[in-house]
């Protein structure tokens, strides 16, 4: 038997980012957040001067050049002047990078980030039930599911329904509270069902009276076959 030792070697010069320290997932962002970011150093060398930088949604580079001795092994936090506007509900994209002279390891100098502006008030309808099989008759009661994808607690929503393209009355949900994350539901008769392929489709807005922030998700559709007219049986 052979007992075989190996040591891994540790790069001479070797920065990298390792952070993006704000701003961070929120409901709160603004028009204006600052962007700090976190970088290490990986090797053995004490550099004392260094370039960091940023790129917000494919935008141009903010590059700022820092003159501090950073030892191996540790971290240093850079803020950034220019602010990133964050303002609109959705998902953002962010490099960060270093740039020092003579790195040997460059793999490790950029870091991909994803930062989302969180909704408040978005609620969505995930599930239209009691629809399974052929419906016999034209009418059916079925089981309307929605889900509360904001931040922030919901009391009341308004739910649009149609069926084969006529809209039938609003529905008024008035609680109980759905939590973030929870969901909710109610149930309705259909009536006036064709005979064949049926479609009904329900759509949520205005949680507790304000607008839905993601309007993507508020709709479901659903597909279903009734024979309110009975199948022929012919007997030879």
């Amino acid at each position: 038997t052979r007992i075989f030792s190996f040591n891994l070697g540790r790069d001479t010069i070797d920065l990298g980012a390792t952070a993006l320290v704000t701003p961070q997932n929120s409901p709160s962002l603004t028009a204006s957040e600052t962007v700090e970011i976190q970088i290490k150093n990986f090797g053995i060398d004490t550099p004392s001067v260094f370039n960091v930088g940023y790129i917000f949604e494919n935008g141009t580079p903010v590059i700022d050049t820092i003159n501090f001795e950073l030892a191996p092994d540790s971290t240093y936090n850079h803020i950034f002047m220019p602010t990133v506007d964050l303002s609109v509900v959705g998902e953002y994209e962010f490099r960060v990078f270093t740039d020092l002279a003579d790195d040997q390891a460059p793999f490790n100098d950029t870091l991909f980030a994803r930062v989302s502006k969180l909704p408040r008030k978005d609620v969505g309808v995930i599930a239209i039930n009691g629809l399974n099989g052929t419906i016999c008759n034209d009418t059916i009661d079925v089981e309307i599911t929605f889900s509360n994808f904001g931040t922030e607690a919901v009391t009341e929503v308004t739910i649009n329904v149609e069926l084969n393209d006529v809209a039938l009355s609003p529905i008024q949900y008035s609680g109980p509270t759905i939590a973030p994350g929870e969901t909710g539901s109610f149930n309705l008769q259909l009536i006036g069902l064709v005979n064949g392929t049926n479609v009904i489709v329900a759509t949520t807005s205005n949680p507790d009276g304000e607008a839905d922030e993601i309007a993507d998700n508020d709709t479901f559709t659903r597909d279903f076959t009734a024979t309110p007219e009975g199948v022929s049986v012919f007997l030879e």
